[in-house]
Protein backbone atom coordinates (compact mmCIF):
# COMPACT_ATOMS: atom_id res chain seq x y z
CA UNK A 1 0.00 0.00 0.00
CA UNK A 2 1.39 3.44 -0.85
CA UNK A 3 1.24 5.63 1.89
CA UNK A 4 1.65 9.22 0.02
CA UNK A 5 -0.91 11.48 -1.37
CA UNK A 6 -0.80 13.77 -4.00
CA UNK A 7 -2.46 17.05 -3.20
CA UNK A 8 -3.93 19.16 -6.03
CA UNK A 9 -4.93 22.81 -5.24
CA UNK A 10 -7.38 24.61 -7.78
CA UNK A 11 -6.67 28.61 -8.27
CA UNK A 12 -8.87 31.19 -9.70
CA UNK A 13 -7.45 32.84 -12.87
CA UNK A 14 -8.61 36.14 -14.29
CA UNK A 15 -11.25 36.46 -17.09
CA UNK A 16 -9.70 37.41 -20.11
CA UNK A 17 -11.00 41.53 -20.40
CA UNK A 18 -11.88 40.74 -24.32
CA UNK A 19 -14.40 37.86 -23.54
CA UNK A 20 -17.16 39.51 -22.20
CA UNK A 21 -19.17 35.96 -22.11
CA UNK A 22 -16.82 34.75 -19.51
CA UNK A 23 -17.37 34.67 -16.32
CA UNK A 24 -15.24 37.10 -13.97
CA UNK A 25 -13.55 34.23 -11.80
CA UNK A 26 -12.81 30.67 -13.76
CA UNK A 27 -11.63 28.17 -12.23
CA UNK A 28 -8.04 26.79 -13.69
CA UNK A 29 -5.99 23.73 -12.23
CA UNK A 30 -2.74 24.66 -10.85
CA UNK A 31 0.13 22.67 -12.25
CA UNK A 32 2.04 21.68 -9.58
CA UNK A 33 0.88 18.67 -7.80
CA UNK A 34 2.91 17.63 -4.23
CA UNK A 35 3.06 14.45 -3.23
CA UNK A 36 3.25 14.32 0.89
CA UNK A 37 5.45 11.25 2.10
CA UNK A 38 5.77 12.68 5.19
CA UNK A 39 4.30 10.77 8.54
CA UNK A 40 3.34 13.80 10.56
CA UNK A 41 1.89 15.90 7.15
CA UNK A 42 0.12 12.43 6.47
CA UNK A 43 -1.33 12.39 9.71
CA UNK A 44 -2.80 15.83 9.51
CA UNK A 45 -4.29 15.60 6.60
CA UNK A 46 -6.01 12.15 7.58
CA UNK A 47 -7.31 13.89 10.69
CA UNK A 48 -8.40 17.05 8.66
CA UNK A 49 -10.02 15.08 6.34
CA UNK A 50 -11.92 13.15 9.18
CA UNK A 51 -9.98 9.81 9.54
CA UNK A 52 -10.19 7.89 12.37
CA UNK A 53 -7.71 4.92 11.66
CA UNK A 54 -4.17 5.07 11.14
CA UNK A 55 -2.23 2.98 8.97
CA UNK A 56 1.60 2.28 10.37
CA UNK A 57 2.71 2.92 14.35
CA UNK A 58 4.60 5.53 12.65
CA UNK A 59 1.69 7.63 11.42
CA UNK A 60 -0.09 7.22 15.10
CA UNK A 61 3.12 8.74 16.34
CA UNK A 62 2.99 11.21 14.40
CA UNK A 63 -0.53 11.65 15.06
CA UNK A 64 0.07 11.72 18.68
CA UNK A 65 2.64 14.45 18.18
CA UNK A 66 -0.01 16.57 16.12
CA UNK A 67 -2.55 16.31 18.68
CA UNK A 68 -0.39 16.60 21.66
CA UNK A 69 0.58 20.64 20.43
CA UNK A 70 -1.22 23.03 22.36
CA UNK A 71 -1.72 25.97 20.54
CA UNK A 72 -0.49 29.69 22.35
CA UNK A 73 -3.02 31.66 23.98
CA UNK A 74 -5.39 28.44 24.06
CA UNK A 75 -7.14 28.45 27.43
CA UNK A 76 -6.44 26.09 30.06
CA UNK A 77 -9.56 23.40 28.87
CA UNK A 78 -7.23 22.14 25.66
CA UNK A 79 -8.60 18.48 25.40
CA UNK A 80 -7.14 16.79 22.31
CA UNK A 81 -10.13 14.41 22.56
CA UNK A 82 -12.36 17.11 22.25
CA UNK A 83 -10.61 18.47 19.20
CA UNK A 84 -10.77 15.25 17.46
CA UNK A 85 -13.84 14.57 17.81
CA UNK A 86 -14.96 18.25 16.80
CA UNK A 87 -13.04 17.60 13.60
CA UNK A 88 -14.67 14.10 12.72
CA UNK A 89 -18.49 15.66 13.25
CA UNK A 90 -17.31 18.73 10.45
CA UNK A 91 -16.74 15.66 8.69
CA UNK A 92 -19.79 13.73 9.58
CA UNK A 93 -17.87 10.68 10.27
CA UNK A 94 -18.22 11.06 14.49
CA UNK A 95 -19.66 7.46 14.39
CA UNK A 96 -16.02 6.02 13.39
CA UNK A 97 -14.74 7.57 16.48
CA UNK A 98 -15.61 5.01 19.00
CA UNK A 99 -12.64 2.57 19.22
CA UNK A 100 -10.53 3.58 16.65
CA UNK A 101 -6.82 4.24 16.77
CA UNK A 102 -7.47 8.23 16.87
CA UNK A 103 -9.70 7.50 19.82
CA UNK A 104 -7.11 5.12 21.98
CA UNK A 105 -4.45 7.69 20.65
CA UNK A 106 -6.46 10.69 22.59
CA UNK A 107 -7.05 8.39 25.76
CA UNK A 108 -3.09 7.93 26.21
CA UNK A 109 -2.69 11.49 25.22
CA UNK A 110 -5.37 12.45 28.33
CA UNK A 111 -3.30 9.55 30.47
CA UNK A 112 -0.16 11.59 30.18
CA UNK A 113 1.88 13.10 33.52
CA UNK A 114 0.95 16.48 33.42
CA UNK A 115 -2.36 16.71 31.26
CA UNK A 116 -4.74 18.07 32.96
CA UNK A 117 -7.92 18.33 30.34
CA UNK A 118 -11.20 17.22 32.25
CA UNK A 119 -12.43 15.42 28.84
Amino acid sequence: MDNSCEVLLLCPTRRNVDDSNALPWQPRRFNHIETVTDDQSMASLQLFSGDATYSTSMRKDALKSVLRVKKEGEDDDYCPKTQAEELLEMRGKEKTFFYSDLEKICVALLCEPGNDAKN
